[in-house]
């Protein structure tokens, strides 16, 4: 009887545990979907922005053909008179009309950089905001495990002269606390590379979501999901062949 309970306990742990995996799969790819419909938008919305600064890109070129044009006029009306005179005002105009484009072109430089920072700040929030609507508290925790997993391993695999700038006290911005043995592996670690002890500083940051950041003093490791999503639009942009 003993055996049966047990065998029947364990068929319906497995069941659970089927049905979590396939909720977990379902709600990530659910995100995934949407992520993507919002990058599409926000890469859409870049495509018109980029036809709006090359438009007035295009009428800049106009009114500077169209000054070029009036200080020829200009020229031939007093070139018998005033020769000397002529040849300094085509060379203002002409320098001009350089200043003009050249600040016209770094302006359309600015407009698109800013216009890139802006869709991808919104494109990080809205991510951002979506894993905290789908992913349970549970869920966020097992991330954060995992991203301060993945840190712990890179930080173990960089050179010894990246500690060079680290102090008797390092900060760690974690979005959860620590566990121990994390913060004794993440200390030990600093410590061997810089061959002197450290202290850990633990702040711990909600709005960071999940994952962590260490400051080294010189060298910041940022392992936040924030930062694992900068590094993933550019990717998506490159696939869809829109400039950044």
């Amino acid at each position: 009887m003993t055996i049966q309970l047990v065998a029947i306990q364990f068929v319906v742990f497995v069941f659970i545990i089927l049905i979590l995996h396939v909720f977990f799969n379902r709600q990530l790819s659910m995100a995934m979907k949407r992520l993507q419909e919002l990058n599409r938008q926000n890469l859409e919305k870049e495509v018109s922005l980029n036809k709006e600064l090359e438009r007035a890109k295009q009428e800049r070129q106009l009114e500077i053909e169209k000054g070029r044009e009036e200080a020829k006029q200009l020229r031939e009306a007093v070139k018998q008179e005033v020769e000397k005179s002529r040849e300094q005002m085509l060379s203002g105009v002409h320098q001009d009309a350089k200043r003009v484009l050249e600040e016209a072109t770094q302006e359309c430089e600015r407009m698109k950089r800013d216009a890139g920072r802006q869709i991808d700040e919104a494109a990080i929030n809205v991510a951002l905001s979506i894993i905290r609507e789908i992913f349970s508290q549970n869920l966020r925790q097992e991330l954060q495990h995992q991203l301060v997993d993945e840190l712990i391993e890179a930080l173990g695999k960089i050179g010894k002269d990246k500690f060079a700038s680290a102090g008797y006290r390092v900060t760690v911005i974690s979005s959860y606390p620590l566990i121990d043995s994390q913060k004794e592996t993440i200390k030990n670690i600093i410590s061997q590379a810089s061959s002197r002890p450290v202290e850990l500083e633990e702040k711990i940051d909600p709005s960071i979501l999940s994952g962590i950041i260490i400051d080294l003093g010189g060298v910041i490791l940022d392992g936040s999901i924030k930062n694992k999503l900068n590094k993933i639009l550019p990717k998506i942009r490159s696939t869809q062949n829109i400039p950044s």
